[in-house]
């Protein structure tokens, strides 16, 4: 498939799925600009496949929780056994490996938060100072 057949045709297998899009659809088919529209193309397509819970599901339901730790690869592998849990243990496993997630998840929004509010508060002072040094000169 030559570069352009393939845009075409990943813009139409989008359209039949309902990504309706207007900026991504109206891009040329060289796709030399349009990074923006990409992302956001690529973000609905995770959100509208499930990808993520199905990974999560996927996860969930494996009989080992060492497949899934996060230190795991620390430890050489023969030294350690595979434990199995029965069913109230494994849920209690799951609910913690659920609350992690989440809490990773809120503290790199946080952190994204965070850099955002410096960001904003130097484009303030920047701004003000501008404000200052022009009410100096009349």
């Amino acid at each position: 498939m030559s570069k352009e057949e393939l845009v075409s045709s990943i813009k139409s297998e989008l359209f039949t799925r309902g990504y309706t899009y207007e900026q991504f659809l109206q891009l040329d088919s060289q796709m030399k600009h349009g990074s923006q529209q990409l992302l956001v193309c690529l973000g609905w397509l995770i959100y509208h496949l499930k990808l993520i819970e199905s990974c999560m599901k996927k996860c969930l339901q494996t009989e080992s929780v060492l497949d899934y730790d996060d230190t795991s690869s620390l430890y050489k592998n023969e030294k350690i056994s595979e434990e199995k849990f029965n069913s109230k243990e494994q849920n209690q496993i799951k609910q913690a490996m659920r609350i992690n997630s989440k809490l990773r998840f809120s503290l790199r929004r946080l952190h994204g938060l965070v850099i955002e509010n410096a960001n904003l508060q130097h484009q303030v002072k920047i701004q003000h100072s501008q404000n200052k040094r022009k009410s100096n000169f009349v």
